[in-house]
């Protein structure tokens, strides 16, 4: 089936997620399913991520070779890092345009990012989620003025 969505196709790129051993464990698959007639490139995603990485650069590597594919490269769609760089190399190949490291050099970016934990009132908001809190507010302070407790029953279904 897949080989019908490649048809006519000249370049594929097979993407995993660098963050997750499973994503690149079925890699292999995706390749058995395109099949030999078109030029393919294994994508790693992800590649801002630093810390959460568990497939190393060096292991994807050793993939793109074992294979004989076209070639690799470790992006990140989030900060676009290295995915012009990407297409650019993929498409001189299959034309067949010889493209030098220099050229290819204005589609490099450094990226310098560091991992902070935010806390509660750090996380995003929505626009009206002062007015919803509000509500909320006064809708307890009114459940709480006679000062007792209500239970209400819920029904719990489980199939």
């Amino acid at each position: 089936m897949m080989s019908k969505y490649v048809f006519g196709s000249d370049v594929a790129f097979v993407c995993y997620d660098v963050t997750d051993a499973l994503s690149f464990d079925d890699v292999s698959d995706w390749f058995v399913m395109i099949g030999k007639d078109v030029a393919v490139y294994l994508i790693g995603n992800k590649s801002d991520l630093i810390a959460e990485r568990v497939i190393t650069e060096e292991k994807h590597c050793e993939f793109v070779e074992k294979l004989g594919i076209c070639g690799g490269f470790c992006i990140s769609a989030r900060n676009g890092d290295t995915v012009l760089r990407c297409v650019y190399t993929a498409v001189a190949q299959t034309a067949k345009i010889r493209v030098s490291t220099e050229e290819l050099s204005i589609y490099n970016s450094i990226v310098n990012a560091s991992c902070i934990k935010l806390s509660r009132e750090d996380e995003p908001r929505t626009i009206c989620a002062d007015e919803i809190e509000a509500e909320d507010s006064s809708a307890n302070e009114k459940r709480n003025v006679c000062g007792s407790t209500a239970c209400i029953p819920s029904i719990c279904l489980i199939s």
